[in-house]
């Protein structure tokens, strides 16, 4: 059969891609909130990897939470993961690792030209 996912159309061969399974996790204020990661790109030696923190329910009990997803992705496996958030940053100093932007088109200006993209999560219609 033919596979859609090798990519060889790419060039693939010229790097080594494998599976990488690439997670993300943040302190969210309450438990009402959401993290997705919604796009995975390649830019240079770069791999960026694109979170959504969105606040779904508001809880009765406030107290802070982590949230997290992960996403299983064949990317070449010398690319350095930088990590991203749009939406609102939260006190927590376990966020100082990701930089947060406050929509799609602030981030698009960080992430170079051409950049490929690897991951793309479907909108599905989430509860």
């Amino acid at each position: 059969g033919h596979c859609v996912h090798c990519g060889e159309a790419l060039g693939s061969r010229a790097r080594d891609r494998e599976e990488r399974t690439i997670a993300m996790e943040l302190e969210a204020p309450h438990s009402g909130y959401q993290l997705s990661i919604t796009e995975i790109r390649a830019a240079g030696n770069d791999l960026w990897v694109i979170g959504d923190l969105v606040e779904t329910t508001t809880p009765a009990d406030r107290a802070a939470t982590r949230v997290s997803d992960q996403v299983v992705v064949n990317a070449p496996s010398d690319l350095d993961v930088r990590k991203v958030v749009i939406g609102e940053r939260h006190s927590g100093n376990y966020n100082r690792q990701y930089a947060f932007f406050d929509t799609m088109a602030a981030l698009e200006t960080a992430i170079p030209d051409g950049a490929r993209v690897l991951y793309q999560r479907t909108r599905s219609a989430t509860q």
